[in-house]
């Protein structure tokens, strides 16, 4: 088991740039120091997560009633200090930046894996059109038709004809997204047929920075979810199955906790053993995942046709690390019952006041817990005193 966890959720921009030495934005910054304690959830022991942030005795205590070993925090320049194997760390996304931090002489990593092209290629959207192309070339007829795959455009004005295009073809919306990007970011989504100067200079910013632009007709999306792997050696192991929620802005907004058998309808949730062995055939025959190792998902989502049928998209997006959807598994073991639970990650734009939103949610739904179990209730799943732009928690009925 690894000792030491890097929450480095702006991996995609650091690739993207090429950064050796990468300076997260402002909005990154808050997203590390709020949600870094969420990491403990990813497992079963203890793990020293790597974050300056000083939590609080009080809430160390408080956690402590869910999670057995102990919460643990420490600065980055920890290691400076220690004579680690590589093994003993474990990242959120593999990037360039950190890897060249470490193989500085100050630091003693034994093993530092080194950074390819093909590391980057994972995370290319290109990468996932690959494996989405083969699923829907597949035998399953319940995946979405060839005609609603998207289209990679490498001029403006490519991007700008491909979107007439499919709003000719009577689509009720059309979505751009960057290829270097994902959780709802480097996305937009336009309803009408207008591309103002505002629109044109985006894609004009996308296309010198990333190369090329998706162009994808808007589904008629029901429900989100992923399908979550872990990489080990040659075989791809299958973890489970988190139903999500999206922000208005796109980004993650937490997740229901119950099985999918449950939460999802009977006529997609049945196909799922299927999508399961799909993805994990595609991955093997796909060259930029030979060699991968770690955490990984799959963003799918059941969506309604012109028919009002329900059918699967099968691969939104792939994200080769760690996301929200696994720590969702962890929190799914911290409650007595899961299909009458879920977790929520909200912002500032949403609770103007974390602290008064934490009191009074706690004297309206008192919890109770047994046997490190939540039964019922809202607990908090950060220190509300050291969170500026986002909160998260669980609540079970």
């Amino acid at each position: 088991m690894p000792k030491y966890f890097l929450f480095n959720p702006y991996c995609e921009l650091a690739i993207v740039k090429n950064a050796k030495f990468y300076t997260p934005n402002k909005q990154f910054k808050a997203l590390v120091n709020d949600l870094s304690p969420l990491m403990i959830w990813l497992y079963d022991s203890k793990i020293k997560i790597l974050s300056d942030i000083q939590v609080s005795e009080e809430w160390k205590k408080d956690i402590k009633k869910l999670h057995e070993f102990k919460v643990d925090f420490a600065d980055f320049d920890t290691l400076k200090s220690k004579s680690i194997k590589i093994e003993d760390l474990e990242v959120w996304g593999k990037s360039l930046d950190y890897l060249t931090i470490l193989s500085k002489p100050t630091f003693k990593v034994k093993g530092l894996e080194t950074w390819s092209d093909n590391d980057k290629k994972v995370y290319d959207r290109f990468t996932g059109y690959k494996v989405l192309k083969s699923l829907v070339n597949s035998t399953n007829t319940n995946y979405i038709s060839k005609d609603l795959l998207g289209t990679f455009c490498k001029t403006k004005e490519e991007v700008i004809l491909k979107f007439q295009q499919l709003f000719a073809g009577e689509n009720k919306g059309v979505v751009f997204k960057l290829p270097f990007s994902s959780s709802g970011r480097g996305l937009m989504l336009l309803r009408k047929e207008h591309i103002n100067p505002a629109i044109e200079s985006w894609i004009e910013s996308g296309l010198s920075e990333h190369g090329r632009i998706l162009v994808e007709p808007w589904l008629d999306k029901v429900t989100d979810f992923s399908v979550l792997f872990n990489f080990e050696s040659e075989e791809i192991k299958f973890l489970g199955i988190s139903v999500f929620e999206s922000l208005d802005s796109g980004q993650y907004g937490g997740s229901l906790l119950g099985s999918y058998e449950d939460l999802l309808p009977n006529t997609i949730s049945v196909q799922i053993p299927k999508l399961i062995e799909d993805l994990k055939g595609a991955f093997r025959n796909t060259k930029e995942f030979k060699g991968f190792k770690g955490r990984l998902g799959v963003d799918a989502m059941i969506v309604r046709d012109v028919m009002d049928n329900l059918i699967l998209h099968p691969c939104v997006e792939i994200n080769p690390r760690t996301t929200m959807g696994h720590i969702s598994l962890g929190l799914k073991k911290a409650v007595l019952n899961p299909n009458r639970a879920k977790w929520v990650i909200t912002t500032k734009h949403q609770i103007a006041n974390f602290k008064t939103f934490e009191i009074e949610m706690r004297k309206k739904y008192p919890y109770q817990i047994e046997n490190k179990k939540l039964v019922s209730g809202f607990f908090p799943l950060v220190d509300v005193n050291l969170t500026k732009q986002y909160y998260a928690y669980v609540l079970a009925e």
